[in-house]
This record gives C-alpha cells, structure tokens and sequence, in this order.
C-alpha cells in the first residue's frame, strides 16, 4: 500500500425499494379476479365443454407467476432459513388449491345428474378440498409475510412517491377482492379474509412500525381493509 494513501469504508448499497414486487403481486392478483370474472375467458378450451379458458389460464400462467411474486417478496422481506422453508410449503399448498378447484368448479354443475359417489367426490374437490387448502395457503402467506417484514423493517424509510404506488396498488386490490366476493354468497370467504386482516393489524400492534418502514405490511392492511371490510357492508346493507 502506497504511503499516506487511505481506505474508505466498503459502501453498502441503497436498501431497494418494495414497489415493484408488491406491484407484481397486486398486478397478478388483479388479473387472477379478472380471468375470473371475465365473460370472455368462460368459453371453452379447444373444444372441450368442461374446460374452460379461465381454468387453463388461472393453473398455467396465473399460478405460477403469483407463486413466483410470493416468493419474491418473501425473499424481500429478509425471511431466516425455517420461515422460508415454511413460505415455500404454503405457496405449495396455495398453488395445490387453484389446480384442483378451478376444473372441478367447472364440473360442478354438469355432475349435479351423476349422483352417488361421482357427485359426492366432485363436490368434496371442488367446495371442500380445494377451499381448505386455499384459505390455508392465503392465510398463511398473508401472516408470514407480515410478521417477517415487522420482525426486520427497512433501514430507510421507503420513499414518498413509492408509497403513493403502494398505495394505489393496494387500491386495485381492494377493488379486485370486492369485486370477486361481494356479489356473491361468499360468506366463508369473506370471514377468512377478514381472520386474516385482524391477524395482520395485530400483529403490527404488537411490533409497531412506520408504514415507510414496512410498505408490504401497510399494502396487506390497507387491500384487505378496504376490500373485505367494503365486501361485508355492501352485503349486509
């Protein structure tokens, strides 16, 4: 080393901000209750009568990419090696629940004639199964994201003008989940989601944080508030 030449410390580079994969997570989330919902994707898949576009669609290209966005963000979130493992098992278990609803939803009705064991299975896939799974899989990956992002915060506060994304993005969740539940007799649903918003607002009571702090946390609450809550008074008024 040359004489009188100093070392600066190694600078660690800016914390990155949450936007763009909570954007990837609302977006996929959006277009999930839009395939729903959409006249266009009921039609049928190449022909066949009990497959529908909706439901190759949701397994083959929405799975996938919301397994991916739940895994990114928990990766984000700075997880230790077991709630990692843990994430991983729910987003299973979450991707397990749409393969099997999604083509027994649509055998449903047809199968009303079978009767017997026939209709008794379908029945138990298509309102059984595969809703315990999904409640598991929603449920838990909500939680787990939240406590892991209130266990380690930002360093830096997110910026403003990220937040106003989070907060739009939230804004189009809330939509996609009252437009999907309120229409409809969804009670259980709505009673899962609303479980998994108190679970969420305490766990940010028992380790408070900054909404800047913790934009994923601030985007769960704040989606779910307005969409279960909104859900459940548009159904009772």
């Amino acid at each position: 080393m040359e004489a009188g030449r100093h070392t600066s410390p190694k600078e660690e580079p800016a914390e990155r901000s949450f936007l763009g994969p909570i954007a990837g997570l609302a977006l996929g989330l959006a277009l999930a209750g839009v395939n729903r919902l959409g006249p266009w994707s009921d039609r049928p898949f190449l022909g066949y009568a009990f497959i529908r576009w909706r439901d190759i669609l949701a397994m083959f290209l929405l799975t996938p990419a919301l397994a991916a966005a739940l895994w990114h963000l928990g990766r984000r979130a700075r997880m230790g090696r077991g709630a990692e493992y843990t994430l991983l098992t729910l987003i299973v278990v979450l991707a397990v629940s749409m393969g099997i609803h999604e083509p027994t939803n649509t055998l449903s009705r047809p199968s009303a004639g079978l009767g017997g064991a026939a209709r008794e299975s379908v029945v138990f896939l298509d309102d059984t199964l595969s809703h315990l799974t999904f409640f598991a899989g929603f449920c838990g990956t909500s939680v787990l994201l939240v406590w892991a992002q209130l266990r380690r915060p930002r360093n830096a506060p997110e910026s403003r003008a990220a937040m106003a994304g989070v907060a739009a993005l939230a804004l189009l969740l809330a939509v996609t989940i009252f437009a999907n539940l309120a229409f409809e007799k969804t009670r259980l649903d709505m009673a899962v989601g609303l479980a998994t918003l108190a679970a969420a607002v305490a766990l940010w009571t028992l380790r408070p944080a900054a909404p800047r702090r913790a934009p994923l946390v601030f985007f769960i609450v704040f989606a779910y508030g307005l969409g279960f809550v909104g859900a459940v008074l548009y159904q009772a008024l």
